[in-house]
């Protein structure tokens, strides 16, 4: 039953149902297919506000890289674990539907100072309010 916080300008997209995705960190425990998730903003702050609930319809690795002036989206979607690596339409899609207005908003968030991010891209297919 793992608990997603989130900032405050993604936060009215997911309570409304219109952003049914997240990209995070990879954890000692990582979320799985069925999974029950609790959403909500400020957690850890007096502001903390519950969004809602929904169950985990997909949980894959993905790897956001910078290198040589090049950047790349790679999901680990593939039958057998490989990973793809994603084209610009469907990187342009992915920003879009994770709440950024572009890819290069999407990547200043994810790799602004590292030039590598890891971790999983969590979906679900509705959220009820709490």
């Amino acid at each position: 039953m793992p608990a997603l916080s989130y900032h405050k300008q993604f936060a009215p997209a997911v309570e409304a149902g219109q952003k049914l995705q997240t990209i995070r960190a990879l954890r000692k425990v990582p979320v799985k297919l069925g999974d029950t998730l609790y959403h909500y903003t400020g957690m850890r702050t007096k502001a903390c506000r519950r969004l809602g609930v929904s169950t985990c319809q997909s949980a894959n690795q993905i790897d956001i890289i910078r290198w040589k002036g090049q950047r790349g989206v790679f999901l680990q979607d593939c039958p057998g674990g490989g990973q793809r690596r994603l084209g610009n339409i469907e990187m342009s899609v992915l920003a879009i539907t994770d709440g950024f207005p572009d890819v290069d908003a999407f990547y200043a968030w994810f790799i602004a100072n590292t030039g590598h991010f890891t971790g999983q891209l969590i979906t679900w297919s509705e959220i009820t309010p709490f």
